[in-house]
C-alpha cells in the first residue's frame, strides 16, 4: 500500500513552549498527515519564524537541532527574513494528536485551540517536534523565490 499525504495550509499564530516553558512565537503555516491504509503514520508541522527568533532556536538547539543532527548547509546557513521549519511530531505523541482528530484540518484547528486553552500541552512543546528541514526564501531574479537551507538527520 502507498503512503498518502493529506495537507492543510494554515496561517495561525502559535506560542510553542521551550524546555523551560518559555513561549516561542511562531506562525503555523501547514500541517500534514502521512498515512497508509487509513492509519496515520506521521504528522508534520511547518512553522515560520523571524530570523531573530530562529537565532534563539539555533543557540538553544530547539526542535532537536543539535549541531550533530544538522546536515550539509547548516554551517553556512544565514538566517534572514522568515525561516521555515518543517518538523515531525515525536511518534510517542502521535496517538494524542490523532485522538483529538484524524484529519489535518481538524488537527490544525485543535492545535490552535490548545494554544489558547492549554498552552502547556505536550503537543505545543518544541521538544515534541523534530526539525526535518530548515530553509529561508531567497529571491532569484526572473525565477521567483528559491528555498535554501539544510536538512537534519531526522529527515
Amino acid at each position: 500500500m502507498r503512503i498518502r499525504c493529506a495537507h492543510v495550509e494554515m496561517q495561525a499564530p502559535l506560542a510553542l513552549r521551550g524546555p523551560g516553558g518559555e513561549p516561542l512565537p511562531v506562525t503555523a503555516a501547514g500541517l500534514a498527515y502521512y498515512s497508509r491504509a487509513g492509519v496515520v503514520l506521521e504528522a508534520r508541522l511547518t512553522v515560520l519564524i523571524p530570523a531573530e527568533i530562529y537565532r534563539q532556536v539555533d543557540a538553544r538547539a530547539l526542535f532537536h537541532l543539535a549541531p550533530d543532527a544538522r546536515g550539509p548547509g547548516a554551517r553556512g546557513f544565514v538566517p534572514e527574513g522568515d525561516i521555515q521549519i518543517e518538523a515531525r511530531l515525536d511518534e510517542r505523541l502521535l496517538p494524542a494528536l490523532v485522538a483529538l482528530v484524524d484529519t489535518p484540518e481538524g488537527a490544525a484547528a485543535a492545535l490552535v485551540q490548545l494554544n489558547g486553552e492549554q498552552p502547556g500541552h505536550a503537543l505545543l512543546a518544541t521538544e515534541s517536534w523534530y526539525a526535518l528541514h530548515v530553509t529561508r526564501g531567497e529571491a532569484v531574479p526572473g525565477l521567483g523565490t528559491l528555498r535554501t537551507g539544510y536538512s537534519t538527520s531526522w529527515a
